[in-house]
């Protein structure tokens, strides 16, 4: 896949509109599922993973390695939704305002292992809840997340750990509820 990816990365680079728009389709589903991992809600979410797709086509004569587009990618993203967080704390702070509660999903057939899942993913730290994202959805490897974040390797080896350990128990503990 990576040679392919560097092929469509050329030919974007020469204005090819189509394989431009091919990158963008292929990542297009990974980076809605980042921002909303760290954003909490679908609409921020889209407006986040539009303004990044719309800046990597800006931009991608600055990618450097062309066989990395993915992870080039997710690490926009990955900075839009940040900014767009400091963005809205900034004008909780200005506004004063008591900030909303928290969106919890609806009580659903729990039977439904993904929602379940989502529902506890939901409830993880956000440097677990992203890391693990980036890792596990994103395919990037701890080195990638590393420089993605700006943290150390042991760092994003701690916060995979943590979450996978907080993500476990909570998974175990549901099912248990369940059999109840």
């Amino acid at each position: 896949m990576r040679g392919d990816e560097r092929t469509l990365v050329e030919a974007a680079l020469n204005g090819d509109v189509a394989s431009l728009d091919a990158l963008l389709a292929r990542y297009q589903g990974k980076v809605t599922s980042m921002v909303r991992s760290l954003l909490g809600n679908t609409h921020d979410a889209e407006d986040a993973c539009q303004e990044s797709l719309l800046a990597a086509s800006q931009s991608l004569g600055k990618l450097q390695d062309k066989e990395k587009f993915g992870s080039w990618l997710l690490g926009i993203a990955y900075r839009k939704a940040k900014d767009l967080q400091r963005k809205q704390a900034r004008e909780r702070n200005a506004r004063d305002a008591i900030p909303a509660p928290e969106m919890k999903l609806a009580p659903v057939d729990r039977t439904d292992l993904n929602l379940t899942i989502f529902e506890v993913l939901s409830d993880l730290p956000e440097d677990q809840r992203v890391v693990l994202h980036l890792r596990y959805h994103g395919g990037l490897s701890y080195n990638e997340i590393a420089e993605l974040m700006s943290v150390p390797v042991s760092t994003i080896r701690g916060a995979i750990y943590r979450g996978t350990k907080s993500l476990r128990e909570a998974l175990k503990a549901s099912f248990e509820n369940q059999g109840s």
